[in-house]
């Protein structure tokens, strides 16, 4: 792990995976998560994954009030700091949205961005999803009770496990049904949480609320991956991003689900990486 210093004040933490020479890519987290959340992950070589932790998971400094396009400054001033004057981005699940954002307020140091089983605004593609909506409404509605019961009901990773793998689809059972992949996202829930699980309703009211920004001015080149069955961020969530998005090469993956990303790091991050495209 290490600990960066934001001209707030705030800390961010990181890890780096991969090659320390190679393509720089940033990978924002799922909600929750942290920056072992690529701890499985067999990357191709010559790419340099480096994973920041929102503020409030992991070792991260919470930032009460923060919104999506907040997060740009963040990835900004660590790109500073690495001396990283352009990058690539990658987003899984509720990290889909903040690369987004980014896409739209660092455009011009961005070389492509990707998105894998992202959300989409739910003002425009009808509300939450069904096995998350009632996590959503709470936190949209009464935020304090949510963040009472998760304090009572989530005392440690295994328990928010639990929630994260209640109700997967087939492709997702799959998925988990590999010991390492298993192991590496129990890991990576539990660090997320290690303060507490305030941020999960946070980042919650983020994600259902109404965005600050415009899809339709990310300006920079955005290719997307979705499964099909994807229960978590229904497809039509990754379509509404693929016909709002001003330059974006989306891919639909017949019979995967919400987690297809954690077997295939190598194949993802190859394509974001590739020349030409």
């Amino acid at each position: 792990m290490k600990i960066f210093r934001l001209q707030s004040g705030r800390r961010l933490a990181y890890a780096e995976y991969g090659d320390p020479a190679g393509t720089p890519v940033f990978y924002f987290h799922g909600t929750p998560g942290s920056r072992l959340e690529p701890g499985s992950g067999r990357l191709p070589a010559g790419v340099r994954l480096i994973a920041p932790e929102r503020p409030g998971f992991g070792y991260s400094d919470p930032e009460p009030g923060r919104t999506l396009t907040d997060w740009a400054d963040d990835v900004a001033e660590l790109a500073d700091h690495l001396a990283l004057s352009r990058f690539n981005l990658l987003g899984f699940s509720g990290g889909g949205p903040h690369a987004l954002a980014c896409g739209q307020r660092l455009a011009g140091r961005i070389d492509r961005l990707g998105v894998v089983s992202s959300q989409a605004p739910f003002s425009s593609t009808g509300g939450p999803p069904p096995m998350t909506r009632a996590y959503y409404e709470a936190a949209l509605g009464d935020p304090e009770v949510l963040t009472a019961m998760l304090a009572e009901q989530v005392p440690d990773g295994n328990a928010l496990w639990r929630i994260m793998t209640a109700g997967l689809s087939a492709a997702d059972d799959a998925v988990f049904r590999d010991d390492e992949i298993t192991r590496a996202y129990r890991a990576n829930l539990s660090e997320a949480i290690q303060q507490n699980t305030n941020e999960i309703v946070r980042e919650l009211r983020l994600l259902g609320g109404e965005w600050p920004f415009s899809t339709e001015k990310v300006r920079c080149p955005v290719q997307l991956w979705h499964g099909t069955e994807d229960l978590n961020a229904p497809p039509e969530k990754g379509r509404y991003l693929a016909e709002t998005l001003p330059d974006c090469n989306a891919r639909f993956l017949t019979g995967r689900g919400h987690f297809f990303l954690f077997e295939e790091w190598g194949p993802v991050l190859e394509e974001l990486t590739k020349r030409g495209i």
